[in-house]
């Protein structure tokens, strides 16, 4: 392995070229790890949002997996971490946790600065976490699928960016188009 250096953002990972067997290691400057005898979580060809592979994320009442992304150029506290899930049945919370850490290898040092979980069945939802909130020594982002609830989400089409000054315009609506005037509304993204 080649040694890792701050990752430059902006950044996206689709998972398209990692392998599906979930024990091979993660690429370069990535890790994963589970207390789980299956080796989560791994790229899946069983769902996905763009190309032909998602990350299996898995955790039960007892087991928890996570996956460490690289360190990046920004300040931990200066960063968006932005993806899709996606929900495969209702019997399960499909909750992940967001955070940091200050060593990949030791869960105990997983600082969580946010949770997400889908609402919607068999549909992939986007989720955009500002990291701003963390005030800690941690360089590594990670994201876990927690030991207290069986969680089975899919995560597709991750991006790491700087988090925008301006909110981010969501359910933009067009009304009362006449010729020379239109109403716009919309929803920022705070």
């Amino acid at each position: 392995r080649t040694n890792c250096g701050p990752t430059p953002t902006p950044f996206s990972e689709s998972f398209e070229t990692w392998s599906s067997t979930a024990a091979d290691p993660l690429p370069n400057c990535w890790e994963k790890h589970t207390n789980y005898s299956t080796n989560y979580p791994y790229a899946s060809t069983s769902y996905h949002h763009s190309g032909s592979k998602a990350m299996y994320m898995y955790s039960t009442n007892t087991t928890y997996s996570y996956m460490v992304l690289p360190q990046f150029d920004l300040p931990i506290d200066s960063t968006m971490v932005t993806f899709w899930l996606y929900k495969t049945n209702t019997s399960y919370a499909h909750k992940l946790k967001v955070g940091v850490m200050t060593n990949p290898a030791d869960v105990n040092t997983f600082v969580q600065v946010a949770e997400v979980q889908p609402t919607a069945l068999s549909t992939w939802e986007e989720f955009e976490v500002p990291l701003s909130s963390y005030t800690g020594t941690g360089t590594r982002i990670a994201i876990m699928s927690p030991n207290n609830e069986y969680s089975y989400p899919y995560l597709d089409d991750l991006t790491v960016s700087r988090i925008s000054p301006c909110p981010r315009v969501m359910d933009l609506r067009v009304t009362n188009v006449l010729l020379d005037s239109a109403t716009v509304a919309w929803t920022d993204g705070t």
